[in-house]
């Protein structure tokens, strides 16, 4: 008998082991909501900040010593709101390579990771019809770089949540050709990403 019990505890967790093993990789899809504004600091002109969106998918490599990489195709949606001319959106295809690290926790994993990450700009829209502001988005710049340094938690082997803030270094234009009233305009976008993936 305690043989037999003994044998089912190694069978059950070599079947525990294995399932482990299989689903922490695979494919996931992901959506989430982004904050933050591309332009700040015009004089007389009250910028705020706006709320974009995110959707991707990518893959989960399986952990070693804790460590796994997470590329990702996601198409951002980031921008503005300024004054009077309504909301400015810059819409990016973005390929972020997420290095994690986590503890396994069985039921849950807390992990942090940072994310270095490319990205192409495939659209622009202002809200009102400006023309200074049309001419500033069509001639923007369309190669972005930066990483992003974040932390998350899955749940269940299936469900991740992650929050992240993303620094990009490249200009997107050189806004001040343009706008006579610009003191000191940040020409980068960037802010903090909420999201929710599922895996599979």
């Amino acid at each position: 008998m305690k043989r037999l019990l003994s044998k089912i505890v190694v069978v059950c967790a070599l079947v525990f082991g294995l399932t482990t093993t299989a689903s922490a990789q695979g494919v996931f899809i992901k959506a989430g909501l982004t904050y933050g504004q591309s332009v700040s600091e015009f004089k007389d002109i009250d910028v705020g900040n706006y709320t974009g969106w995110q959707l991707g998918a990518g893959f989960q490599t399986e952990p070693v010593f804790g460590f796994s990489l997470q590329p990702e195709l996601v198409y951002t949606v980031r921008g503005a709101k300024i004054g009077d001319f309504g909301d400015v959106r810059m819409s990016y295809v973005e390929i972020p390579v997420n290095i994690q690290w986590g503890i396994d926790l069985v039921a849950l994993k807390p992990f942090i990771f940072a994310s270095p990450f490319v990205g192409y700009n495939v659209k622009n829209a202002v809200g009102k019809q400006v023309e200074t502001l049309k001419d500033v988005l069509d001639e923007s710049k369309k190669f972005e770089y930066g990483i992003g340094l974040g932390a998350g938690l899955e749940l269940g082997r299936r469900l991740q949540i992650t929050v992240k803030h993303d620094w990009n270094f490249g200009n997107v234009n050189s806004w001040s050709e343009y706008v006579s009233n610009v003191k000191g305009v940040s020409r980068s976008t960037g802010g903090v990403i909420v999201t929710l993936g599922l895996k599979f």
